[in-house]
């Protein structure tokens, strides 16, 4: 599903947000297709940030919403191609905003979470991060290389 060349992503990424095509770079960061949300995570490295947080919060909330307005439960498809530890430390509120809500507004109603393109580091952050999510979830969650 997921097949990019980070470096030219990230070069057609910067060029858009000096352009100010939003809508090309909201549509990366989470896209829908049928029940299913669409996201890729350096749109998020580029984007994120304490100001533009909510924002990305409010467009993915607003995407589930659109959604379970149509089906009862969604999959999510996330590209994690080029995400480092430094990434997930940066924006370590982000992440936890996330979670927050998505498990306060959509108790139940995730169906399945793809993650593709996950580093051996990431299967092991996974691994710890397990320990604090319901076996539920867990069982949601699938690692495709």
């Amino acid at each position: 599903m997921f097949d990019t060349d980070t470096l030219k992503v990230s070069e057609i990424i910067l060029s858009k947000i000096k352009q100010g095509d939003w809508q090309y770079i909201l549509n990366g960061i989470c896209n829908i297709r049928d029940n299913a949300l669409i996201m890729d995570i350096i749109y998020v490295k580029h984007f994120a940030t304490k100001e533009t947080q909510q924002i990305i919060i409010d467009l993915i909330i607003n995407n589930i919403n659109n959604v379970l307005n149509i089906y009862a439960k969604f999959v999510v498809h996330v590209n994690i191609n080029s995400m480092k530890i430094r990434d997930v430390d940066n924006n370590r509120d982000f992440i936890r905003n996330m979670s927050k809500c998505l498990k306060e507004r959509f108790t139940d109603k995730l169906d399945k979470c793809y993650i593709y393109n996950a580093t051996a580091m990431f299967s092991q952050i996974l691994n710890v991060i397990s320990l604090f999510i319901d076996k539920d979830t867990k069982e949601k969650i699938q690692l495709i290389k």
